[in-house]
């Protein structure tokens, strides 16, 4: 008679071997995964920095071309490094839309690389954004740079040796509010002073100036919301906005507050922040963009000037772009501009703002 020996102690032992294989194997590749993000984080710091640095090369015209922007996008994104290696970017100079580097039209929610013009408006359009893409895939084409997939450090054992990694960035400079003040759009025609360059207006965010000034020479204060905050101190809004410490929305055809409170503390602020442009463009002026109203919350158009309680809110009905030379306070605050640009609500898509914007 044969006898059958069970050796149950081998099998469990195989059990053993085989759960501890799988367990490396899903360890292993939560490793490789977790270090992936890490690589996809690094790769959309570089693709941001990128994108902001192209944005604020652009140069208001429908070119695609534009190297300038396309140059400063990939100096920025070269600056960085994705698992271990410099992030490289192709100029992409026919500016496929499989690039690296794209410049298009961004309207909010969709990118094109195509300009042309607005389909619901007819009118022409600027290149007002840049889109960039970095990579770690290996991926080959018109306007990819030469990369390499990230390398596994344990995965590999079960036969997955690399992984490809990607990440992308669309920035521009919408033409919107940059500084919180605020004028009638009787304020943008009115003649500059005589003489020969560098002509100038002046505005008062109070009417005290002897002799009295314009109506149209009333500027005021706005935290560009419905409802206005009566804080001017240092660490208000108005203050924070003026800092570019807070992003500005975008207002156009919407009913703003405003004051034209002209306090010694706001106007340091403001002068401060002058001086500080000033100096770092090293022209002597702070070029930025304020918003434009007309009609009062009565439906009464004019609007000037802003800044009076019995009349707020006021409509926006575009915003300007201005230059601005000069700043005095007490006992007469207010700003001394060279350049007034205005533009209206419908016409944002033409032209670009002061500073630029990381979209997504």
């Amino acid at each position: 008679m044969i006898k059958h020996v069970s050796n149950s102690n081998g099998i469990a032992a195989i059990y053993l071997a085989l759960i501890i294989l799988a367990v490396c194997a899903v360890v292993g590749l939560a490793i490789d995964i977790g270090y992936m993000y890490v690589v996809k984080t690094q790769l959309q710091n570089a693709a941001d920095a990128g994108a902001l640095a192209g944005a604020a090369k652009l140069d208001g015209s429908a070119l695609t071309s534009q190297t300038l922007a396309r140059q400063e996008a990939q100096k920025f994104t070269l600056t960085n490094k994705a698992g271990g290696v410099s992030v490289a970017t192709d100029l992409n100079s026919s500016n496929s839309k499989d690039g690296d580097i794209v410049l298009g039209v961004y309207d909010g929610v969709n990118f094109s690389e195509t300009i042309g013009t607005n389909p619901v408006t007819g009118r022409p359009r600027i290149a007002n954004a840049v889109k960039v893409v970095t990579r770690r895939t290996g991926e080959t084409g018109t306007g990819i740079a030469s990369n390499n997939p990230v390398q596994t450090f344990i995965a590999k054992v079960v036969g997955m040796k690399q992984m490809g990694v990607s990440a992308s960035a669309i920035a521009g400079r919408p033409f919107g509010p940059a500084a919180p003040i605020t004028m009638c759009v009787d304020g943008t025609k009115l003649p500059a002073s005589p003489g020969p360059p560098p002509v100038y207006q002046n505005y008062y965010f109070k009417e005290t100036k002897p002799p009295t000034p314009l109506p149209a020479q009333g500027i005021a204060w706005t935290e560009l919301q419905e409802v206005m905050s009566t804080n001017f101190g240092p660490n208000s809004d108005i203050a924070k906005l003026i800092r570019g410490e807070m992003n500005p929305p975008d207002v156009c055809g919407k009913y703003i507050a405003s004051n034209n409170a002209g306090s010694q503390q706001i106007m340091k602020v403001l002068d401060d922040k002058f001086k500080l442009e000033a100096n770092k463009s090293g022209l002597g002026y702070w070029d930025t963009v304020i918003t434009i109203v007309n009609e009062d919350k009565n439906g009464v158009p004019g609007g000037c000037p802003p800044g009076l309680s019995s009349k707020d809110p006021h409509k926006v009905v575009g915003y300007a772009y201005v230059r601005i030379t000069n700043v005095d306070g007490n006992p007469n605050p207010g700003i001394t501009i060279n350049l007034i640009d205005y533009v209206a609500c419908s016409e944002l898509e033409t032209k670009l703002g002061v500073k630029p914007k990381l979209y997504k």
